[in-house]
């Protein structure tokens, strides 16, 4: 009998493990396109940002009235495509590891802007005969000095020249004050551009209500503590292996996107630069780092919106508000005269 009971346990042990729910998969990422984390549910999605963006320009223009000019556009959004480093091997090859815009990067292949050295500037502005000189060297020019010496004319041609200075320094002045007032014109500009987008972005921007400052400190921990679980840590060991076999010897990614060779704040991207992130930017898919790092980052995410689900539930309310704040700011004002033309 107990053994029969016996058998029975181990049936029904057996039963249970094999209809038990199998443990979850790992979220299969193939592309910067697929990282998506759970806070990016609370966040306003593109189509959201763009009606934002609308109705925040709307908003600017009707501010500035009379005053034309240009308003910048809202800064692209990149997403989660930067979240772990370069990631994304378009960006990488277009842009290096500067931050991607909407304009055609400045590629230098030598590795720099190319600036003239001194000497050969002054060689070549040596070699170059000025106006006078030119002048000087035109056939004729000293019979027509002595026809006016011996005719009495030079007076008068000094006089014209005067006449000539004057008008010239009349010119001058007119230039001037038509570059004083341009520039005088483009500081009031700017000065009444950022006020209007200030009051734009106050009656479009989120409630009192929202932990927006929250949701953005722990969408920065979570990336942190993600990088310090064994999985990351040993990807970014395999990360550094592939980088030293494709000829760049970094530690880190963050020592290779540090390389002082990089000056991210100038516009002209080296060609080397863009060598060395387009290898970051396979090895760190070879290695595994983007998949695992992603994976440890979204099992974080996970349980913040588990445990703090009344705060997620305060920014969605706000991003709908907000939205249909827009959506009726520009119900109200019609198209823009940019829409119209």
């Amino acid at each position: 009998m107990i053994r029969l009971l016996a058998l029975g346990l181990v049936a029904v042990s057996v039963a249970t493990g094999c209809t038990s729910a199998p443990p979850p998969q790992r979220p299969v990422v193939a592309s910067v396109f697929d990282l998506v984390l759970p806070f990016d549910a609370y966040k306003p999605a593109p189509g959201q940002r763009a009606l934002l963006d609308a109705a925040h320009r709307a908003l600017v223009t009707h501010c500035l009235g009379r005053w034309t000019g240009p308003i910048p556009p809202a800064p692209p959004d990149p997403g989660n495509t930067r979240r772990y480093g370069v990631a994304d091997p378009e960006q990488a090859r277009r842009f290096g590891y500067h931050l991607p815009t909407t304009a055609s990067p400045t590629t230098d292949p030598g590795g720099g802007a190319r600036r003239v050295p001194a000497q050969e500037r002054d060689h070549t502005e040596k070699e170059r005969p000025r106006a006078d000189d030119r002048r000087a060297g035109r056939p004729g020019s000293d019979r027509r000095r002595a026809a006016n010496r011996s005719t009495g004319r030079s007076a008068k041609q000094e006089r014209r020249g005067e006449g000539r200075r004057a008008g010239r320094s009349a010119r001058e002045k007119a230039r001037e004050k038509r570059r004083a007032d341009r520039l005088r014109k483009e500081r009031l500009y700017a000065r009444l551009l950022r006020q209007c987008e200030g009051r734009a972005a106050e009656r479009l921007g989120p409630t009192g209500r929202a932990p927006w400052r929250w949701l953005a400190r722990h969408d920065a921990r979570t990336l942190e503590r993600a990088a310090t679980t064994p999985e990351v840590r040993q990807a970014v060991t395999a990360w550094a292996a592939c980088m030293r076999a494709a000829g760049h010897p970094y530690p880190s990614p963050q020592a290779a996107i540090a390389d002082p060779r990089w000056s991210l704040d100038d516009p002209v991207i080296s060609a080397d630069e863009k060598r060395v992130a387009m290898a970051d930017t396979a090895c760190k898919w070879s290695s595994g780092l983007v998949a695992h790092w992603f994976t440890a980052d979204a099992a974080l995410q996970r349980k913040l919106v588990r445990k703090h689900a009344g705060r997620f539930a305060l920014l969605r309310a706000d991003v709908n508000e907000r939205v249909q704040r827009a959506a009726t700011l520009l119900a109200r004002q019609g198209p823009t005269p940019a829409d119209r033309d």
